[in-house]
């Protein structure tokens, strides 16, 4: 689907003589095409509704730096009215900022990014909702490991505060140092802890630690927050993802509530996915703020909820966490923490 070119969503109201086109620019993980079209059916019954018209240039990201800058200088050339997509669940920087609202579906917010909305909640909420639902667990021992890298420290700093003192250990494993660290690891396989935090911020440390965990020989269940669920740890990870548990937001696909209803009436034709379901929020945000970059300090009618940003871009409110965990290369909700499905 290599930068499948002008897709166009053409809508027009029937007697809206006001009807506008924007344009769009949405990026797809190249592993995972069939998002793309789960977008286009979002933003298009979105612009539908409204009465205006939408052209849609498709753009693959490979998660590889260099090939990266180059799509996302592809993208700032085409300057659209707005972009929405993935990106890469490692932090990046983006080298020039956009002058168009960029909403993110999914991925590590870049280091240096601005004017974004993020349709995924903050992630001091989800850290929040973690260590509450870890502590839920009566009696329950956790080996908990750390990365060495700091950039996990603001949920380190959590565990350590709120996890009773006597119900954890936590050890080091720091980058490229192998041998030690399967060593280090090896002196737990047949220690009495129920569960292993990982609780590292990006994919590329999150694959190591569970590679070295399963390596030295421990077989408890890894327990962590959603970057074990991304995409790309499930491609770097491939078959080692048995008894891997994550907690990330509530899909709206999981949601009982009014809203989740209306949803599913709008997308009538077929069961909305995600991906769809979030492109239709985008759609209804930008339309309510088209032209203006600052989405903070406002509230906005979604397909949602009533959705709210903080200064960064993160939703203020969104839908609570739960546990998910891999069976195979499907995710299934664990309606109780770590059950056997």
């Amino acid at each position: 689907m290599k930068n499948r070119l002008l897709f166009t969503a053409l809508m027009s109201a029937a007697f809206n003589a006001e009807a506008a086109t924007f344009s769009a620019a949405v990026v797809v993980p190249a592993d995972k095409p069939a998002l793309a079209d789960e977008i286009a059916s979002g933003l298009s019954k979105a612009f539908a509704e409204s009465g205006n018209s939408l052209k849609i240039s498709y753009f693959e990201e490979r998660c590889e730096p260099q090939k990266d800058r180059a799509l996302f200088g592809k993208v700032l050339k085409m300057s659209p009215d707005f972009a929405l997509g993935y990106s890469c669940d490692d932090p990046q920087t983006v080298e020039k900022m956009p002058d168009f609202p960029v909403f993110l579906l999914g991925g590590a917010v870049p280091e240096n990014m601005k004017r974004l909305v993020r349709l995924t909640p903050d992630d001091v909420l989800m850290y929040d909702g973690f260590v509450e639902a870890l502590k839920e667990l009566k009696n329950q021992r956790f080996l908990l490991v750390n990365d060495a890298t700091g950039r996990a420290d603001a949920l380190l700093q959590k565990l350590r505060a709120e996890l009773p003192s006597d119900h954890f250990t936590e050890i080091s494993v720091p980058p490229n140092k192998l041998n030690e660290n399967i060593n280090i690891l090896s002196q737990y396989v047949d220690s009495e802890y129920n569960f292993i935090l990982v609780p590292s911020a990006d994919v590329s440390n999150a694959v190591r630690l569970v590679s070295r965990i399963r390596e030295a020989g421990l077989k408890q269940p890894i327990v962590g927050t959603g970057v074990l669920g991304t995409p790309a740890f499930s491609a770097k990870i491939g078959s080692m993802k048995e008894e891997i548990y994550f907690y990330a937001a509530q899909s709206p696909r999981f949601s009982l509530d009014a809203t989740s209803v209306i949803t599913d009436l709008r997308f009538k034709d077929k069961p909305a996915g995600d991906a769809s379901v979030s492109a239709f929020a985008a759609a209804q945000i930008f339309l309510k703020q088209a032209g203006g970059l600052d989405f903070s300090r406002q509230k906005f009618k979604t397909v949602l909820g009533l959705l709210e940003f903080d200064d960064n871009g993160a939703m203020k409110n969104a839908l609570p966490g739960q546990f998910f965990k891999w069976v195979g290369n499907q995710i299934n909700v664990a309606f109780q923490p770590f059950e056997k499905q």
